[in-house]
């Protein structure tokens, strides 16, 4: 029969094996893959399985989701982040180089160039696009 220490020593057990290093439960993070560029939001590292640019994803931590816009114009990937993300391992070689377009609302913007579609809670910044300066269009 268990008695009380055994119990609280299971559950100490437990407790430390789901909690995160961060201490925080549940935070989610930005995953992207440095070989074919795909973003992921979880809480923790995602599978390596079934990389499309072939073999196995590897996975770069970007940070903590958050209410803040940034793209990559490099890359030309959009994070929606706490802080600005990690500048380690861009998909199109190097490190990323982050423009903040502002923070995320509930208006809808899309660039009439690039085609980018984000909710800001302003008129984004103009800075990053592909095609030299976003245009951005309110949808809604």
């Amino acid at each position: 029969m268990y008695n009380l220490k055994h119990v609280l020593v299971l559950f100490s057990m437990m407790l430390f094996i789901s909690t995160p290093p961060s201490g925080r439960t549940g935070e989610l993070k930005n995953y992207q893959c440095t070989k074919c560029g795909t973003l992921m939001q979880s809480a923790s590292k995602p599978s390596s399985l079934g990389c499309r640019a072939g073999g196995s994803h590897h996975w770069n931590e970007l940070g903590a989701v958050g209410n803040e816009n940034y793209q990559c114009t490099k890359c030309k990937l959009h994070v929606e982040s706490h802080d600005k993300p990690s500048s380690i391992g861009c998909a199109e070689g190097g490190s990323h180089y982050w423009n903040d377009l502002g923070r995320i609302g509930t208006d809808t913007y899309q660039c009439q160039k690039c085609g980018l579609t984000i909710r800001s809670a302003s008129k984004p910044s103009s800075i990053g696009c592909n095609t030299g300066s976003h245009q951005w269009n309110k949808l809604n």
